[in-house]
């Protein structure tokens, strides 16, 4: 009987737990807190976070530089995402149609 590898969940499925779970979760509230994503801080704490979600996605080193895992799903930095939102509209409240901002092509 032969015994199949696997390194986990697929990429397709870590992408929809990242687009319905983990966007929403961070989008939570951002009419509150939007003028905090000029500050550093926020933005190197949110660009972090979006580079070990996306490095666990691609299942890349380490080593793997943010522009390059951007480049490979296809998306823009989170912060940037962020701010090009509407006020009044997070993906946590938001119907399926305006499923525009999310960062990954349907």
């Amino acid at each position: 009987m032969a015994c199949r590898f696997t390194t986990g969940a697929s990429s397709d499925n870590l992408r929809h737990i990242y687009k319905s779970v983990a966007l929403p979760k961070i989008s939570y509230g951002l009419n509150i807190w939007k003028n905090t994503l000029n500050a550093q801080s926020s933005q190197k704490y949110l660009r972090s976070l979006q580079r070990r979600m996306k490095l666990r996605i691609c299942k890349a080193f380490n080593r793997t530089g943010a522009c390059e895992l951007l480049a490979l799903l296809q998306c823009i930095y989170i912060v940037d995402e962020l701010k090009s939102m509407p006020d009044g509209i997070t993906l946590s409240n938001s119907s399926k149609k305006s499923t525009r901002y999310l960062p990954f092509p349907n």
